[in-house]
């Protein structure tokens, strides 16, 4: 191969690898025949994190659980998930097997982004002697 052209070959071959690896062009015309929002359905094709509210659309939009789970599982989260998600999740109607893999998600995302001071003591409580039961963080 002329080394001249190697170079625009492998941006170009690049930019066509670089679309939605999670899904095959099948299961992406399935989402988008979903009557997802569209918003939604460019954070996918783009491979950015989708938030609660985007798995609600989802999964009111007919799209299979397997296919919101794989995505999960591919391309994560970028925030914690908080109480109050499950609880819209749930009420919204979204399936436990999608909010367990939201909260694995979660989970890995905190993991992967928790300072490296983080399990000297429990930050789970934040109490103080002087406020209840937990570390003793003193500030003086």
């Amino acid at each position: 191969m002329n080394p001249r052209y190697s170079s625009p070959l492998c941006i170009i071959a690049a930019v066509v690898f670089a679309g939605c690896a999670t899904f095959d062009r099948r299961e992406m015309a399935l989402i988008r025949q979903s009557g997802a929002p569209r918003s939604v359905v460019q954070k996918i094709e783009h491979g950015d994190p989708i938030a609660p509210s985007d798995i609600i659309a989802l999964s009111r939009s007919g799209v299979p659980d397997s296919l919101i789970i794989q995505y999960l599982e591919d391309d994560g989260v970028d925030y914690l998930v908080t109480r109050a998600d499950v609880l819209s999740l749930r009420r919204a109607g979204v399936r436990a097997r999608v909010i367990d893999a939201l909260m694995v998600e979660g989970d890995r995302f905190a993991r992967d982004y928790a300072p490296s001071n983080v399990g000297a003591y429990d930050v789970s409580w934040g109490g103080s002697v002087m406020y209840g039961p937990g570390p003793y963080v003193g500030w003086w």
